[in-house]
């Protein structure tokens, strides 16, 4: 968690610095507790790591990826010129909905919900960059999943 705040500043002061913008992604598993409950966690920890490799796959080098929580996610996303790229990523990460995993002998789907937030338009600090996102996580979560939010709500 240390370093993922410590590259969320660095991506805060490099935008300033260059006038650009950048996006954080908070990304959560839906629903991962029923996929402990009804499989065990050891399939819950095989679930996580396959989401964790596919969602890195998804991204840019200069992206940024750390586990934050038991199933949650943040993305940041550098460099970016408009809330548009932020919104192209989200749906890009939502795909993963097509993409079940084989864990034993099972096919396991995972749906995902992602909330974001653009600097400067929704913050302009740590702190608030990450309130922001998971602002609008939560309003993912409240209209069923599933999806992404883009922006403070």
């Amino acid at each position: 968690r240390a370093l993922l705040q410590d590259r969320l500043e660095q991506t805060l002061l490099s935008a300033r610095r260059h006038r650009r913008s950048f996006a954080a992604h908070y990304v959560d598993i839906d629903h991962f507790k029923a996929i402990n409950d009804t499989y065990g966690h050891h399939v819950g920890d095989a679930v996580l790591v396959a989401v964790a490799a596919w969602l890195r796959s998804m991204l840019r080098d200069s992206d940024t990826i750390g586990r934050i929580g038991g199933d949650e996610f943040v993305v940041l996303q550098p460099e970016i010129d408009s809330q548009r790229q932020a919104e192209e990523l989200a749906a890009k990460l939502c795909g993963i909905r097509d993409h079940p995993f084989r864990v034993g002998p099972r096919d396991i789907a995972v749906t995902i919900s992602v909330g974001c937030a653009v600097f400067p338009v929704d913050a302009e600090n740590p702190v608030d960059m990450l309130r922001a996102a998971d602002a609008a996580l939560y309003e993912v979560k409240n209209h069923g999943r599933d999806s992404f939010a883009v922006g403070a709500v």
